[in-house]
Order: C-alpha cells, then structure tokens, then sequence
C-alpha cells in the first residue's frame, strides 16, 4: 500500500504542532485498530518532541476530515535553519502489525 507524502509549511524558530493522519489510510486502522508505541527518529536540524498518539479528535482540513482518538499521532517540531526536512513517524497497530510508517515534508521558512 502506498501512502501518500504530505507536504506541510511551518514557521522557522517556532515550535509548531503537526498532525500525522496518513495513519488513518492503512485498512487494520480502517478496521478498527489503534495505534501504539509511536516514535518520530531523529532529524539533523530539527527539534523534535515526543510524538503522542492523539487523544481527542483532530481536524486535518478540508477534503481530509477528522481523525478519531488512537487514529493519529501529534508531535511537536522546531527548527532554526530554514529548509525542508523530511520526517518519518512509526508506530504499531493493535493487532500486531509494527513499524508501519509514514513520512512528511516539513518546509520551514
């Protein structure tokens, strides 16, 4: 299955929150799983937080919709140095699929 590569422009020197939902495109998540044990691996240039699955409902924008509580993960990003940085966040589902991904573009300027 492919997912698609989102692209996402932020503000350089801000800590900005960002809404991984691709998550939701997998068929288990479809099916009803959640997700667990999420993690973003590091990135030169950027600080990042401690990704969380989401625990309230999140709206991703028109044509994207809401995403559902263990549906998605959030974390926070900062970087100082303008540019784009891709970013790649895994997590499990609660079946036992593991290390299942997806990447962002982060242009920050």
């Amino acid at each position: 299955m492919s997912i698609p590569v989102d692209t996402i422009g932020l503000y350089l020197n801000e800590k900005e929150v960002v809404g991984f939902d691709y998550f939701s495109s997998f068929p288990a998540i479809q099916a009803g799983e959640t997700l667990s044990n999420v993690r973003v691996p590091a990135v030169s240039g950027l600080t990042i937080g401690t990704p969380q699955v989401n625990d309230t409902r999140f709206f991703m924008g028109a044509g994207r919709g809401w995403i559902e509580i263990g549906k998605g993960v959030v974390c926070t990003f900062k970087a100082t140095v303008a540019g784009t940085y891709v970013v790649t966040c895994l997590a499990d589902f609660s079946g036992g699929a593991t290390d299942r991904q997806i990447k962002l573009n982060l242009v920050f300027e």
